[in-house]
């Protein structure tokens, strides 16, 4: 790094940031890891406190506190499908929707989130209805 007293150059926070931030997006899960020594009862309460802040922040994520040393994100694993779809996300003051079209084969399912409108898609495609 440059001068300890002078200020960050934009290069050193980019640094800073990827080494001490972790972005957690919509649908996945940020796995804390607490420390070695805690007990049971004290994880409990930490993932308790992280269920009752998600509800009243609704938060897009979940988080899971597990016994280690570091943080990591998990997510579920995404059917290969998927990524020949085109989402298309629709927000209004009354209702939320997910529109999903599988390119290849046309096929449109939607659902008020993007899980219900990937459950849609899967049985479609696994009758073969194509709408």
């Amino acid at each position: 790094m440059s001068d300890p007293d002078g200020p960050l150059s934009p290069a050193e926070i980019r640094s800073l940031l990827r080494e001490c931030v972790t972005i957690v997006k919509p649908g996945e899960t940020l796995i804390l890891r607490c420390g070695r020594y805690w007990t049971p009862n004290q994880v409990r309460e930490i993932q308790d406190m992280l269920d009752h802040a998600a509800e009243w922040r609704e938060l897009g994520f979940t988080a899971l506190v597990v016994p280690a040393d570091e943080l990591g994100v998990a997510e579920a694993a995404k059917p290969a499908w998927l990524k020949e779809c085109r989402e298309d996300v629709f927000r209004t003051e009354q209702v939320d929707a997910v529109r999903l079209t599988h390119l290849p084969t046309g096929v449109v399912a939607e659902g008020h989130s993007h899980d219900d409108a990937v459950i849609q898609m899967a049985q479609e495609l696994a009758e073969g209805t194509g709408g």
